[in-house]
């Protein structure tokens, strides 16, 4: 058996003990969150690690609600959490429930960005535009999320035009090799995350966690599965949410927006996990056309660390990521920081 044959056996695995733990009582209803939406705004970008290729760029903005069973019968929250009902897992019942959607860009190069013809044996010049939509439950010290991935790879994610004009700005090298960029190609992919904690030390203020996450994901941006943990102190921690992602790492705040404290919260945190992967589209190419690419390694471990403060309304957060090799011939790991700020109302 090879090692990718391997990892698809892992992952079958995988899923089903995420599944085995789905099936668990639901929790008891968490309390009441005041805040009703939120707005957030997330940056990656390598240049916080100080390289310039692999996964190099991405912005998003997204919208979340607070508990849709808050809102009025016949508001578009409350009618799309209800649409959403019917996938499992989640119990709209015992817990709050909450919806969301986000639009953003991402941007991969090669090692060499002055080069027209980019070696066959480096990560493809690839640009995504995606839109996500999110339905999400979180009961005590629990946190389930499904999102739906739509979107386009290829030219018509303007990567190309945005990073050249961000390169000119900045008086950088010109990318030069964005013709030989993934063709276009619709994307769909289906994910779910479930996020529990274990509390070590809860007081006045002071609190300590660890929070142990497993997500698995189907599509043709990625198909595959992870295990991650992560710990956590600070002083008036968020409520346990997040996410992880192979684009990405651990992302504690994923859903930080969903929260709002009055008094100012602090925290800081470490954790890593790894991935089982059956196709990562920006390294495996398209699935319906041909196209650059390159073999993704069937197992990507990660570390990820960084800090979130709270104040008001108000959620800062930063992050950065180091993974292991993503692809054979890899001459530089793909590391890259994350900066979140979120405003709740």
């Amino acid at each position: 058996m090879n090692a990718r044959a391997r990892a698809r056996l892992s992952l079958s695995v995988l899923l089903a003990a995420v599944a085995a733990a789905c099936t668990a009582p639901a929790p008891a209803p968490g309390p009441r969150l005041e805040s009703r939406t939120a707005i957030a705004l997330t940056f990656d970008n390598d240049v916080f690690t100080g390289s310039d290729n692999n996964y190099t760029n991405g912005f998003s903005i997204a919208a979340m609600t607070g508990p849709v069973r808050s809102e009025s019968p016949d508001s578009l929250p409350r009618r799309w959490g209800k649409a959403w009902s019917f996938l499992p897992f989640i119990d709209s019942e015992r817990g709050d429930v909450y919806v969301g959607a986000a639009i953003g860009q991402e941007i991969f190069t090669p090692e060499d960005i002055t080069v027209a013809n980019p070696p066959p044996t480096e990560q493809p010049y690839a640009g995504v535009l995606f839109a996500d939509f999110t339905f999400a439950g979180r009961g005590a010290n629990q946190c389930s999320a499904w999102k739906l991935r739509v979107g386009m790879v290829g030219p018509e994610s303007q990567a190309a035009e945005v990073q050249t004009k961000a390169h000119e700005i900045i008086d950088d090298d010109r990318p030069q090799g964005w013709d030989t960029q993934l063709p276009t190609e619709p994307i769909l992919n289906l994910d779910y995350n479930l996020v529990q904690e274990i509390p070590l030390v809860r007081g006045d203020g002071l609190g300590a966690r660890i929070i142990p996450t497993a997500g698995v994901s189907v599509g043709n941006y990625f198909t595959g599965g992870g295990l991650a943990a992560h710990a956590e102190v600070g002083w008036n921690l968020p409520d346990t949410v997040g996410a992880i992602s192979l684009r990405n790492g651990i992302d504690p705040i994923g859903l930080i927006a969903a929260t709002r404290k009055t008094a100012p919260s602090l925290s800081l945190f470490a954790g890593g996990g790894a991935f089982l992967v059956g196709h990562y589209l920006p390294l495996d190419g398209t699935v319906f056309r041909d196209s650059p690419s390159v073999d993704s390694e069937p197992v990507v471990g990660f570390l990820s660390a960084g800090a979130s403060v709270r104040a008001g309304s108000f959620a800062l957060s930063y992050l950065l990521s180091f993974f292991s090799q993503r692809y054979a011939t890899e001459q530089t790991n793909d590391d890259f920081g994350r900066v979140t700020l979120s405003w709740s109302f």
